[in-house]
This record gives C-alpha cells, sequence and structure tokens, in this order.
C-alpha cells in the first residue's frame, strides 16, 4: 500500500528515478504472492507506475518483457506475460505492431507448454491464455494474426485436456474472442467447425463444475453464431431434391423437441 501510495503521489521525475528500483519486485509479487490482496495491491502499483513513466522507460520495459518472454525459463515466461498484460491495462502497449509481436511469441509456446503438466507450466499457461484472452479482444486481419489463431484453435482440444480448471476455462475465453473477432475466413472451415463443437460437447458431458459448464456456453454459442452455413458442401443426392416450404413440419411423422433431445 505504501508503494502505491507513493506511486500515485510523488512528482513524475521522482517516478522515473525510482521505476527500475521497483519494476522488478512488483512483477514479482504479481506472479508469486500467495495473498489475493497483496498480489491486487502489487498489480494497482504496477500499473501505476508504467502509466506515469516515460515513454523511453516504457519502451524499455516493453523490450524487457519480450526477452522474458523468449526465455528457457518458465518463471521469466511467466513475468513476461504478466508484465506485458499489466502494461496493457496502462496503455503502455496497445499497438497492433505489439500485438503481433506478442501473439506470435505465446502462440509458438502453446505448442510446448501444454505437453508438460509441471506445477510452473500450468501457472504460465493460465498467465499466457489471460493475455492472449486480452489481446484477441480486438479485431485483427493481420495476416501472422489469422494464422495465430487458427494456430490457437487447433490446439484448443489439448488445451482443454490439461488436467486444470483454471487452464480450460481460460481457453474456453481464447476460443470464443477469437470465434467472435477473427476474419471470416476461419468461419467457413467446417471441419474445424465439427472438430470444436465436438470438443466443447465433450467436456460437457465430463464431470465438471456448474461454473466451468457455463464458460463452455459462450464458445459453442460463439460457433453457432459465426460460423457460414453456406460451407456446408451439399450432398449429390440433395440436389435434385424439392422440400415444399408448407410442409406441416408438427404432422406425426415428425419427433418431437424431446424425442430429438432423448436419440442416441
Amino acid at each position: 500500500e505504501l508503494i502505491l501510495s507513493v506511486l500515485r503521489k510523488f512528482p513524475e521525475d521522482i517516478i522515473q528515478d525510482l521505476g527500475e528500483m521497483f519494476l522488478f519486485p512488483l512483477v514479482l509479487r504479481v506472479c508469486n504472492d500467495e495473498s489475493t490482496k497483496c498480489k491486487a495491491l502489487a498489480a494497482d502499483a504496477l500499473v501505476v507506475l508504467l502509466s506515469r513513466s516515460k515513454e523511453e522507460f516504457r519502451r524499455n520495459a516493453y523490450g524487457l518483457s519480450l526477452q522474458w518472454l523468449r526465455s528457457e525459463r518458465i518463471a521469466l515466461k511467466a513475468a513476461g506475460c504478466q508484465l506485458i498484460l499489466h502494461m496493457k491495462k496502462g496503455g503502455s502497449v496497445s499497438s497492433e505492431r505489439q500485438n503481433v509481436q506478442v501473439t506470435g511469441i505465446l502462440t509458438e509456446q502453446l505448442k510446448v507448454s501444454i505437453l508438460e503438466e509441471k506445477n510452473a507450466t500450468l501457472k504460465y499457461l493460465c498467465f499466457a491464455l489471460t493475455l492472449l484472452e486480452v489481446i484477441l479482444q480486438q479485431r485483427s486481419e493481420h495476416e501472422e494474426v489469422v494464422r495465430c489463431q487458427a494456430a490457437i484453435l487447433g490446439m484448443m482440444e489439448s488445451l482443454l485436456l490439461v488436467p486444470n480448471v483454471a487452464v480450460k476455462t481460460l481457453g474456453t475465453k481464447v476460443m470464443k474472442n477469437i470465434l467472435v473477432n477473427s476474419c471470416k475466413r476461419l468461419h467457413a472451415d467446417l471441419d474445424m467447425f465439427q472438430r470444436l463443437f465436438k470438443v466443447l460437447v465433450n467436456q460437457l458431458q465430463e464431470d465438471i463444475n456448474e461454473t466451468f459448464g457455463d464458460d463452455l456456453i459462450a464458445p459453442m454459442a460463439a460457433l453457432v453464431k459465426e460460423f457460414h452455413i453456406d460451407s456446408i458442401p451439399v450432398r449429390e443426392s440433395d440436389k435434385n431434391n424439392n422440400f415444399p416450404l408448407d410442409q406441416d413440419l408438427s404432422s406425426s411423422a415428425s419427433p418431437s423437441g424431446r424425442e430429438i433431445l432423448e436419440l442416441p
């Protein structure tokens, strides 16, 4: 609380001198403190520090965060995620170039991280997915972002098999943001639509808590809403069939909604 008060009230010239001294300890607190209150205060202080710092300091902090993200050490990768996340919250990271750069790094690292089940890796996965959820809220037609979106959707089955509810929950949120904000050509991939829908349905059939069940509904709704129905190929046997528009769909030959739900 004292550090947060200092960062809010002291003149900006003094903040510049204190910046380097406070930056790394605050990031470590955000990553590792077991107290929810202390972690929240450290996060607030980090945002204030970054928002009140000069452009040169923010530029250096961003460069440092990329170095951490590319590190072989999981702890530094996690710290890089948290630093960039709080720079975004403070408005220090907002350009498309920066979003493309970070999305590309995280996408490549997800492929490796989802194969590991160490506690440190699970923490990094949560931080990385949280950052991706924020970045992918913005619609982008950039070719690299579209490639990353497709790659992340391709990894979604593996992400949802990670034995960690937090990772699964964040994964579904990232999926929803991609489906809502991605370019239209991703919405015309029938195979992808079928795979993702099957993955979500399989999760609903597992022994899950109610909150995670609710989180699964959002990407399922996004799949149904965003998918281009015209992308479903018409079978040759159906091309010459003419279905009368005035057909009585309520006839006894047609199953009821309940009967449909009860079909094996």
